[in-house]
C-alpha cells in the first residue's frame, strides 16, 4: 500500500541525473553544443577594443552565442600588446573611437598594419544615426583602414549583422 500525500509521480523512470524540471546532463549540453553549432561550425576570433565594460561585456555573449571567441581588451595599448603577442590572427576587430589612452584612429592604423588586410576591421561609435557626426566617423574610420563603422548603443540586428560579417569574411 502506498501513502499517498497529493504528490503526483511518474511511473516512467526518470533518466539518470535528471531533476524535477530540469533537463538531464547530456541533455543540456546537446543543447548547449546545438547553439553552439548555428553558427555553421566556424567559430571566428573576435578582438573587442572599448573602454567600457558593459559594451564589451554585450559583444562577447552575443558573439559567444554564435559560438566565436571574444577577446576584450579595455584600452588601445592592450589591444595592441595583444595583437602583437597573439600566435593565432583575429577575424575582426571592433575599435571604440572614444579610446581613453590612445587615439582610436592611430590604433586603427596600427591594426591594420599588424593584421594585414584578411582581418576586418570596424569602428564603435556613439554618433547618432543618420547626423553628420557619424558621416564623419565613418569617413575617417575608413581613412584610418577601417572597413566600416558601428553605432553604439548596438542594437540585436547590428550585432547579428557583425557575427554574419565575419562569416562572409571568412568565406573570402
Amino acid at each position: 500500500m502506498r501513502a499517498d500525500h497529493g504528490e503526483r509521480r511518474s511511473l516512467l523512470p526518470r533518466p539518470a541525473g535528471a531533476r524535477e524540471g530540469r533537463l538531464p546532463v547530456e541533455a543540456r549540453e546537446r543543447a548547449t553544443h546545438a547553439r553552439r553549432a548555428r553558427a555553421d561550425d566556424v567559430s571566428r576570433r573576435f578582438l573587442v577594443v572599448d573602454h567600457s565594460i558593459v559594451t564589451q561585456r554585450i559583444i562577447a555573449r552575443a558573439l559567444e552565442n554564435h559560438g566565436h571567441q571574444a577577446v576584450l581588451a579595455g584600452a588601445g595599448a592592450d589591444a595592441l600588446v595583444i595583437l602583437r603577442g597573439s600566435s593565432a590572427a583575429f577575424d575582426h576587430v571592433l575599435v571604440d573611437l572614444k579610446l581613453r589612452d590612445l587615439d582610436a584612429l592611430a590604433v586603427i592604423r596600427e591594426v591594420r598594419r599588424l593584421a594585414g588586410d584578411r582581418t576586418r576591421i570596424s569602428a564603435l561609435s556613439t554618433a547618432v544615426r543618420g547626423t553628420g557626426p557619424a558621416d564623419r566617423d565613418l569617413e575617417r574610420s575608413v581613412e584610418a583602414g577601417a572597413d566600416g563603422l558601428l553605432l553604439k548603443p548596438l542594437r540585436g540586428r547590428d550585432l547579428q549583422g557583425l557575427v554574419h560579417m565575419g562569416d562572409a569574411a571568412a568565406g573570402d
